[in-house]
């Protein structure tokens, strides 16, 4: 009798390498995809967050006669302030610390020391976008860094800064292209670059990493192609970088994200 060429229904080698070969081959198609879905669910939880922010801010603004919050308090003008500028009394009017309540959040104050760093930096809040990579970060007892930032245009342009002017800009000197200003359009939060290491939106972007405030020349790319912004009617929309500045960081005066109110065609 002519003997079986297995034994226990063993595999050949070359049956093994051909097996491994094709998980290879799969595991290789699946990976991007993979990769594209992990950051598509960033982007979802981070715009998740802004509309908690924007949520707050609607609220903020029903309360206070259509005023808008500061969006710092640093008397060093960095635009980087310290945990002693946070903790300041004249920081009491900031987005940082008076928006967080309206949704049951605490305010960056209550992150100024351990363990409350590990709280802001390493677990869900909407303080912090949820891609945002923090090992290996500078000090966080010098200054708290922030990934989600309000828009620096308003309290820089607006005088009174309050909703009131957001349609003053609509027939400006400076509003070449007639864009609509409204809350519909103007920019109240978006996601900002936090560290160093991360992604960079344009080739040379540098500084200022981690500011409560920012417009493009800050913008984050850390969701790839988009960033998620907040407007003041309360929606939020993942805006494409190359619809939002030039290879400089500039504002394009044709994107459909009016930055400054008053001054939408400012670079």
């Amino acid at each position: 009798m002519r003997q079986s060429r297995r034994i226990n229904g063993a595999f050949t080698l070359i049956e093994l390498l051909v097996v491994i070969a094709i998980i290879g081959i799969l595991a290789g198609m699946l990976l991007p995809a993979l990769s594209k879905a992990r950051t598509r669910a960033t982007l979802a939880q981070c715009m998740s967050d802004l509309r908690q922010w924007g949520l707050a801010a609607t609220m903020y603004f029903d309360d206070h006669d259509q005023y808008i919050p500061l969006d710092e308090y640093d008397p060093g003008g960095t635009d980087q302030p310290s945990w002693s500028d946070v903790l300041n009394a004249n920081s009491a009017a900031c987005w940082y610390i008076v928006l967080p309540p309206y949704v049951q959040k605490p305010p960056m104050t209550s992150f100024h020391s351990f363990p409350g760093f590990n709280y802001l930096y390493h677990t869900k809040n909407i303080f912090e976008c949820p891609a945002v990579n923090w090992n290996g970060m500078p000090s966080p007892t010098i200054r708290p860094y922030f990934s989600i930032a309000m828009n620096s245009k308003l309290n820089q342009t607006m005088t009174t800064a309050t909703i009131k002017q957001l349609d003053q800009g609509t027939g400006g000197p400076n509003n070449s292209n007639h864009r609509l200003v409204d809350t519909t359009t103007v920019a109240m939060f978006l996601d900002t670059i936090a560290l160093p290491s991360e992604p960079k939106a344009f080739a040379g972007q540098g500084g200022k990493y981690g500011s409560p405030k920012s417009y493009t020349t800050r913008i984050s790319a850390r969701h790839g192609d988009f960033c998620p912004i907040a407007f003041f009617d309360g929606h939020v929309e993942a805006v494409l970088l190359a619809q939002l500045m030039d290879s400089s960081g500039k504002n394009i005066t044709t994107s459909p994200v009016i930055w400054d109110p008053l001054n939408p065609d400012a670079p």
